[in-house]
């Protein structure tokens, strides 16, 4: 580590917030009705530099055929692109990681093209490289209207092989009644079918979704969960439509372990799927599943989500919407920790809620120790926002794990271009609100900063680096005090050139200990294309001459 004696003698008023969870990147789809982000998952680390990447689709891409972006969860930049083949293609309307299968040491990604529209075929699903985005399988559907690849997840090692499966649902297929549905395992070694499960009846939408979840019956094999939301039932003599099924099966034998059901009519329980870890801390994983109370107008209830032990099938928690109509329970994602307490934690959207305008939609999350939600992320009206969501690992280097969540009904690039965002699962002190600047036009990069309620007051200073962040090369400026910048010329220049390329980097916290500056590039500097800056703060307490406070970086890239 460096260490830097740091001297300031001027200072800025200045104020800012910057409130909920911290944003930390954005990513817009390009045109109308592409709707980003109806497809987003974590892609785990694609290029090597140790931070979970970001996966999202847009299916409405060029009149439907549909594209795939994975997105650096370092610094926002494009890695890979994948398009659909057709219009009506839907591609991207799932997306999974699925680890990496073919041995390069890269997690590669499935994609699922359920060709809905029905101009075409019975849909597909394609296994990419996550290191080049090559093109390493093809699974097809059969027939127009099956829908294969309307849900695509990882299955983890089903035929214990050393090699990660999946498992592709196709709610349409018809083997077992007209929409009974069905769901396959596939190898990831070779793509041979290890398993086919079928919906029992008409209509059941069996495989509408699928996960992996673990191994819960403690056989060495991972095992899947499939959901059928349009499943009926009979209890007694009542008889409950559409109150959804959620069934577990395991992944040596293909048996079923658990069914589990609906409350009511119109419940669509199994909706969504998820494995959530061990939830309850017993040794086995667990599992969740949504229940959106949606499609039937004479019943539209807030919804909800339930989680199972994988031990014994008990219900571990239930979870419920605010509103009728908010189609709270899909998604429902779980599995890791967002608040660093030790325990997973839950995540579930209600696309439909309105507390932020109609259709505004929400993402809440929930503690896995205690049930009491952790925070409430909401859109704006028409965003969709809750749409799809997934639980990432880490991307902005916290101790808590980060969320990625999807808005295709947002409108930034035209109506319904939609939009996706990482957001990290705890507070930030510096938040920023674009990750890129033009370096033909020029522009401001906001920085948004916040300290402890004890920082109130004080000096603060913002430094940067274009040698990257990385705490253990950090600077040292105090006992147990490392500012996560890698020492470099462009730290010595905004050190002792204050307000310059950084307007505002020296200030004084207001009286909730918040603050703001900006990079400022102006246009033509088109040496700096590609560059990546790091930027962070420090705080002083100059009654004991000491520097107080470090915050975390965060970067932008010259595009």
């Amino acid at each position: 580590m460096n260490s830097l004696l740091l001297l300031t003698s001027s200072a800025l008023v200045v104020g800012a917030s910057a409130a909920g969870q911290s944003r930390l990147f954005r990513f817009e789809g390009e045109a109308v009705h592409h709707r980003l982000g109806a497809a987003v998952a974590s892609a785990g680390d694609l290029n090597g530099d140790r931070y979970c990447d970001v996966l999202s689709g847009a299916p409405g891409h060029a009149d439907g055929t549909g594209l795939v972006r994975a997105f650096s969860g370092r610094d926002g930049r494009q890695l890979l692109q994948l398009s659909g083949t057709s219009k009506g293609d839907g591609f991207g309307w799932s997306i999974a990681s699925v680890g990496d299968v073919n041995n390069d040491t890269v997690p590669d990604i499935v994609i699922g093209a359920p060709q809905l529209s029905g101009l075409s075929g019975g849909g597909y699903a394609r296994l990419h490289s996550g290191k080049d985005g090559a093109l390493l399988r093809m699974f097809m559907g059969k027939k127009v209207g099956d829908g294969f690849g309307v849900s695509v997840a990882a299955a983890g090692d089903v035929d214990m092989d050393g090699v990660p499966d999946l498992i592709i649902g196709a709610h349409g297929e018809d083997t077992g009644g007209n929409l009974a549905g069905n769901a396959q395992v596939f190898s990831g070694k070779d793509g041979t079918i290890l398993h086919t499960f079928t919906g029992k009846t008409t209509r059941d939408f069996f495989g509408f979704s699928v996960a992996g979840i673990g191994d819960v019956n403690k056989d060495g094999h991972a095992d899947v969960i499939v959901g059928a939301p349009d499943r009926d039932h009979m209890v007694g003599r009542t008889q409950f439509f559409e109150s959804g099924e959620a069934v577990v099966f395991s992944g040596k034998t293909g048996q079923q372990l658990f069914q589990k059901n609906g409350d009511s009519t119109s419940d669509f329980f199994g909706h969504s799927v998820t494995g959530c870890g061990d939830f309850n801390k017993d040794g086995w994983p667990d599992f969740a599943v949504g229940a959106p109370e949606y499609f039937d107008p004479t019943r539209r209830d807030p919804g909800y989500a339930r989680v199972f032990s994988g031990r014994d099938g008990t219900t571990l928690q239930t979870l419920r919407g605010d509103s009728n109509g908010d189609f709270f329970g899909d998604p429902v994602r779980g599995g890791n920790d967002l608040n660093g307490d030790g325990s997973v934690d839950l995540i579930v959207g209600a696309h439909l809620n309105s507390a932020g305008g109609a259709n505004a939609g929400l993402l809440r999350a929930f503690s896995g120790k205690d049930s009491k939600v952790l925070f409430t992320i909401t859109g704006k009206a028409g965003d969709l926002f809750g749409f799809n969501a997934a639980i990432a690992g880490n991307i902005d280097s916290t101790l808590a794990d980060d969320l990625i969540v999807g808005a295709p009904g947002a409108s930034p690039q035209g109506n319904g271009s939609g939009f996706c965002q990482a957001v990290s699962g705890g507070m930030l002190s510096v938040v920023m609100d674009v990750h890129t600047v033009d370096v033909v036009t020029g522009g401001q990069q906001q920085l948004y900063l916040t300290a402890p309620a004890s920082q109130k007051k004080r000096l603060y200073h913002v430094l940067g680096s274009f040698s990257g962040c990385d705490p253990s090369k950090g600077i040292t400026v105090g006992k147990g005090l490392v500012l996560p910048l890698v020492y470099d010329f462009y730290t010595l220049y905004t050190l002792t050139n204050s307000n310059t390329v950084i307007l505002g980097s020296i200030g004084l916290l207001d009286d909730q200990a918040k603050g703001q500056a900006a990079f400022d590039l102006p246009k033509g500097h088109l040496w700096l294309r590609g560059l990546r800056f790091d930027h962070a703060f420090m705080v002083y307490d100059l009654v004991n001459l000491k520097v107080s406070f470090v915050s975390n970086a965060r970067p932008v890239v010259m595009k």
